[in-house]
């Protein structure tokens, strides 16, 4: 009223109105009705305006949309910082029943057990195997898997591809070739030194609460010691039947103990992520499984 007496046009004056007193929401209007358009705009407002657990929402990418509905979208969730691959590769290897980790591992989806593997700790191992990197034993310096690729990647069979950066591409795909080797690595692994039936035991599979095995310092250990492995043998891997012949031969063709992992090693008091008990940790399994016939570690406790 006090504008149009003021001789303002009372449409002027009602309009001038709503915009200062009303309230503005923020509106997102999708122009595509297709579901790569819906979950890559689901997956960027929840990774960028509130952040979503990185379990939860590599299972959204990896098991809302199929291969082909993912290429579409791929360069745009790359473009948003978003790690497509590394969430495929991770979410098959929870879902896969050939893999070791199938049902193990974190998803961020409610009911999920506490005592299962968190999906960051497979993401770490995956990189190791994947993009060759990260192999570095607690006690040590080098990075073993680094050293492989930068030595004797370039004779390795497994890939394809005319260059290195061929093959390194070809090797890394969410599928590529270190899946299979991942794969059979850790299941030679769980099958070897593990217990798949008792949960309670010290060398259980499937369970971190009390396993001296199943937890990220053991198969990070695991991996590293393997990458130092086939560098210090200069392999190659030309085949898949080689990679089966240096695993045996990792493990002193079964002279390392099958119950390395099976005792107690009185974890009570002892946080086991601390620096001074992974070294400790990597230390006696590295100088063990080189020299078995020294006996296994008396002690594991810093």
């Amino acid at each position: 009223m006090e504008s149009v007496e003021a001789g303002l046009d009372p449409d002027e004056a009602v309009r001038q109105v709503l915009l200062e007193r009303s309230r503005h929401l923020p509106i997102s209007l999708l122009m595509d009705s297709s579901p790569s358009e819906h979950v890559f705009q689901f997956v960027v407002v929840n990774q960028k305006a509130v952040l979503m657990g990185p379990a939860l929402l590599g299972t959204i990418i990896s098991t809302s949309l199929g291969r082909e509905e993912l290429q579409s979208v791929r360069e745009r969730l790359k473009g948003a910082g978003i790690r497509l691959e590394d969430s495929q590769a991770i979410a098959y290897l929870t879902r896969a029943e050939d893999s070791p980790f199938c049902g193990l591992v974190q998803t961020g989806v409610g009911g999920d057990r506490p005592d299962l593997l968190k999906w960051s700790v497979l993401q770490s191992l995956v990189t190791i195997f994947r993009k060759l990197q990260g192999g570095r034993p607690y006690h040590e310096r080098t990075d073993y898997a680094r050293a492989w690729r930068l030595e004797y990647f370039p004779n390795c069979g497994l890939a394809s591809g005319d260059t290195l950066d061929e093959k390194l591409a070809d090797w890394s795909r969410p599928d590529g070739p270190w899946r299979e080797i991942f794969v059979r690595f850790y299941t030679h692994v769980r099958d070897y030194f593990g217990d798949m039936q008792d949960l309670d035991t010290y060398n259980a599979w499937g369970s971190t609460t009390a396993s001296n095995l199943f937890n990220k310092i053991s198969l990070t250990i695991l991996a590293c010691d393997y990458f130092d492995f086939i560098y210090t043998q200069g392999e190659a891997l030309e085949t898949m039947d080689e990679f089966d012949r240096t695993l045996q031969q990792w493990l002193k063709d079964g002279r390392v103990s099958r119950s390395y992992f099976a005792r107690d090693w009185r974890l009570e008091k002892v946080k086991k992520d601390q620096v001074i008990v992974k070294k400790l940790w990597s230390q006696n399994w590295h100088e063990y499984r080189k020299v078995p016939a020294n006996g296994l570690p008396r002690k594991f406790k810093p």
